[in-house]
């Protein structure tokens, strides 16, 4: 007998055929019919022979008794355990108000907008993942900019393919497939990393670049596209605000408003060349209010305000320009440390080989300083060669229609404003906050979206903010925390920060598959099981997909392990919360009722929908933005307090930004997730830690002779922050003789409790969080690359 399935070993939910023999599974291959086309790798065959029967798994509630770290654990029912926690939060509320209780979700695991409607319910604003370091950065910047959150590569029919800060070979299968056809057919490939991946092997180009200077490149090559006129001439004054007029004297954007005393403060200028003054665009109608209207795309120009005032203004075209003409290819080969020749062939090759795509890679989004500006570029960069919805380009997927989405089921307005303005770390990184989910909502409502795009993974709590004020009270106190799914001891930079944080809350729960160190400090932990392989889950990416995907788990979990998603509701149930479905099931029939299915329909008959490509979408009502234009020059940026147009700053630290720092810690730390882990998971399984058993860092062979390394031996790896780590010397001439890369995630899940050797070879202990140094000024998002340390033989 059969059983098809999805994997959720990552983000991919490749389809899977497991064949069974007497109950048990004896086969796992890739399922053809599915949207992974029969690709997997080799995690999810190690997800169904060693997982579920795992003999570490937890299988029955337990409770701690003793002391947190390192007591003893009394095994309980299910019911003792969520009569006692509800009892227990329910105190923690009524005492310090709902926002003292915190949430950590996890999206490899969990079903992250049903832990977003417990937590609304509930009354805190405080959910947390670790998105801010994994795609949320993307999503936000591409909703500011498009008015979408995230777009995906049309590789398959690109004539040129950008890999940046990815390494799909490794991460994304099925895309290695398409790009390695794509050069069978000639399409040109650019990898951008600072490793010699098995990516970038097969490159036409490869840029060596130096980690977190992302942003510096990206401003170069928008100033060699626009110096050289390679861009979209067309779209750029069709279809972006490139052509509107910025005041001088405010930086913002300049409006009907401001030029007539009972003007539209929704209508944006730009300068007719003809009439000799600023003309309005009528975003309802796509078009500008006046007749046979030639916009100027460069210039200064004088605007009369409706005070009489006189003001000057330039375009954005004009500004953009002016930002990017200092990045030079000389300039940034100095930043990057990429040759300029191979700069200026790369930026001509991508612009001049359309249409092109620049294929998705999470490399940014832990960049920490840099991150949203660098993210801000890539869009723009997108957008001046005309590579958006277009056949073979960055497309705009979805959302798929009918389905209701996952915004419906977190209930937000039942969060309310007061609450959601306590969102810890929303004051300072402000796109984290409700205000500019919110305020983004509503544009992208006149693009023609039925439902706002679920928060769940948008308005996060800042956790370095978090660990703070669990430590301090300020600025109030975090007293209970629930962790669904994940393990933060290992996952958070700064983990000794975390751990001192953890331990002095008055309530600890945790929800997981094995014990690991976050579950080794928990009061309760809680038997899971993973959605997937094991359990339902319909999957439409937050709905920013345009496809829908479905189906059933394969394996009875064992022992009394639980979903998460059953675990929420009936903890919900008991603090008095409103859930409609007794199952998950029933919540996924309420979903595709629209569609015409039940649950059972759709997984026997249906599995996955995806509608025909169609490219150019925004023609029928433009973009999700208060212009309906891609905003070059983004006014949702200069409403919330940030530069709307894309910069550059050298990290906090680094040769240049702190050279006697760099002196004792002269090597640059990269940041390198081993093959098959995933983050901190699947080194309890043993075929995936035998490709792995140690932890290893890259050095290149010029610097490990230098230093007396030799190839297997183990290293210290010391961080200014004042702590240390060690790991296996892997000699690699594909890396930068001044960068390293350690293993991520590393902890030892066979080592002793209650520490299981998390501060042994966790990169994450050596990376200092400090949020007003080292994070995202805009989104808060902490560096995993970039920082200075230094290496010495153990």
């Amino acid at each position: 007998m059969d059983k098809r399935t999805m994997c959720k070993g990552c983000g991919m939910r490749c389809g899977l055929v497991i064949e069974f023999a007497d109950g048990k599974p004896t086969k796992v291959k890739g399922d053809k019919e599915a949207m992974s086309q029969g690709f997997i790798c080799p995690r999810p065959k190690a997800l169904v022979f060693e997982r579920t029967n795992h003999p570490q798994r937890v299988l029955y509630p337990l409770k701690k008794v003793g002391q947190r770290w390192g007591g003893e654990w009394q095994r309980i029912s299910w019911d003792q355990a969520l009569d006692e926690i509800a009892a227990r939060l329910g105190e923690i509320k009524d005492t310090y108000g709902a926002e003292a209780i915190a949430v950590h979700a996890s999206n490899g695991f969990a079903c992250s907008p049903v832990t977003r409607r417990f937590s609304n319910l509930l009354g805190t604003p405080n959910q947390m993942e670790d998105g801010l370091v994994c795609f949320m950065n993307v999503r936000k910047i591409e909703e500011a900019t498009f008015g979408w959150p995230a777009m995906f590569s049309d590789s398959e029919n690109a004539r040129c393919v950008v890999v940046w800060g990815g390494n799909p070979a490794n991460s994304h299968i099925h895309e290695y497939h398409t790009v390695k056809e794509g050069r069978k057919r000639g399409a040109k490939l650019i990898v951008v990393d600072p490793r010699l991946t098995e990516t970038a092997r097969i490159a036409d180009i490869w840029l060596q670049i130096r980690p977190t200077s992302d942003g510096a490149l990206f401003l170069c090559w928008l100033n060699i596209i626009i110096q050289e006129e390679l861009y979209d001439k067309d779209f750029v004054a069709k279809w972006t605000n490139a052509p509107y007029l910025v005041r001088s004297d405010t930086k913002k954007l300049l409006r009907e408003s401001d030029i007539n005393a009972g003007g539209d403060p929704e209508r944006f200028m730009a300068w007719d060349v003809a009439a000799a003054r600023p003309v309005a665009f009528d975003r309802e109608a796509l078009s500008y209010r006046s007749p046979d209207v030639r916009t100027a795309l460069t210039g200064a120009y004088t605007a009369t305000l409706a005070s009489r005032e006189k003001v000057e203004c330039k375009t954005v075209w004009q500004l953009l320009k002016e930002r990017v003409a200092d990045y030079t290819a000389e300039k940034v080969s100095e930043i990057t440390w990429v040759p300029a020749d191979k700069i200026r062939d790369a930026a001509r090759m991508y612009a001049t080989n359309r249409p092109a795509s620049l294929v998705f890679g999470m490399a940014l989004d832990g960049i920490g300083r840099n991150s949203c500006q660098a993210i801000r570029a890539r869009a723009i960069l997108r957008t001046i060669t005309g590579n958006v919805d277009v056949k073979g380009g960055s497309v705009i997927p979805g959302p798929y229609p009918g389905k209701r989405f996952d915004s419906q089921i977190e209930e937000n307005d039942k969060l309310s404003p007061e609450q959601k303005r306590k969102l810890l770390g929303a004051d300072k990184f402000r796109l984290i906050s409700w205000e500019s989910y919110e305020d983004l909502w509503q544009y992208q409502q006149k693009a023609g979206y039925p439902n706002p795009f679920p928060s769940a993974y948008t308005c996060y709590a800042h956790k370095p903010a978090v660990w703070r004020a669990m430590l301090t009270g300020q600025p109030y106190p975090v007293k209970a925390f629930l962790v669904v799914g994940a393990n933060p001891l290992v996952m958070s930079t700064n983990a000794t920060l975390a751990f001192e944080a953890m331990s002095k809350l008055d309530l600890l729960v945790a929800s997981d598959i094995y014990m690991t160190p976050t579950t080794e400090l928990a009061d309760y932990v809680l038997p899971a099981t993973p959605m997937g392989i094991e359990s339902p889950e319909l999957n439409s990416v937050f709905d920013v997909a345009n496809f829908v995907a479905g189906a059933n788990g394969a394996l009875e979990p064992p022992g009394e392990c639980w979903t998460d998603w059953q675990f929420l509701r009936e903890l919900g149930v008991r603090m008095g919360q409103h859930w409609p479905w007794k199952t998950v099931e029933e919540m996924y029939d309420w979903q595709l009722e629209p569609m015409g299915y039940t649950w059972k329909e759709f997984v026997e008959k249906v599995r996955w929908v995806a509608p025909p490509k169609e490219f150019k979408k925004y023609e029928k009502a433009g973009f999700g933005t208060p212009s309906g234009k891609v905003e070059i020059y983004s006014s949702h940026f200069e409403k919330v307090g940030y530069d709307p147009l894309p910069s550059y700053e050298e990290p906090p630290q680094s040769p240049v930004s702190t050279p006697e720092l760099a002196r004792e810690y002269p090597y640059i730390l990269g940041s390198a997730r081993p093959p098959l882990f995933r983050n901190a998971s699947y080194q309890e399984l043993a075929s995936i830690r035998k490709t792995r058993p140690d932890p290893l860092v890259i050095i290149n062979p010029e610097t490990a002779a230098s230093l007396g390394v030799s190839e297997g031996d183990w290293v210290w790896i010391e961080s200014p922050l004042g702590k240390r780590i060690k790991q296996k010397a892997k000699l690699f001439d594909g890396v930068h003789p001044r960068v390293v890369f350690p293993d991520i995630g590393r902890w030892y899940p066979e080592g002793p409790a209650p520490e299981h050797g998390v501060w042994e070879s966790n990169v994450n202990v050596i990376i200092n969080d400090d949020p007003e140094k080292f994070c995202d000024p805009i989104i808060g998002s902490w560096p995993f690359n970039g920082l200075l340390c230094k290496i010495s033989k153990v």
